[in-house]
């Protein structure tokens, strides 16, 4: 199930206290198994993420997979993620 062809490309971009992060994953068709005439077709993903460290103990996240709600098939038969997005809160102080 692994594709002849993969790239990906990220990007990070920092100021103050944002960071802004970005990937990019492309793969080319490939066949779903050794015993399956099936082909898979290629795709891309855009995902995104944006953090802010609010203090020494605070960040703050967000988080945007499948950017453009891609439908792509990693298996036949098998369903993946449509557009997913993650709120993230992470405090490492003391109590």
């Amino acid at each position: 199930r692994r594709a002849e062809n993969t790239a990906s490309l990220s990007a990070h971009y920092k100021h103050g206290i944002w960071i802004l992060n970005s990937n990019f994953l492309a793969t080319s068709s490939r066949k779903d198994s050794d015993f399956s005439s099936i082909i898979n077709p290629g795709y891309g993903l855009v995902n995104l993420g944006l953090l802010a460290n609010v203090s020494q103990d605070l960040q703050v996240s967000l988080k945007v997979d499948n950017v453009l709600d891609k439908q792509y098939t990693l298996a036949h038969g098998f369903n993946t993620a449509d557009r997913s997005v993650y709120v993230g809160i992470r405090y490492q102080g003391g109590l």
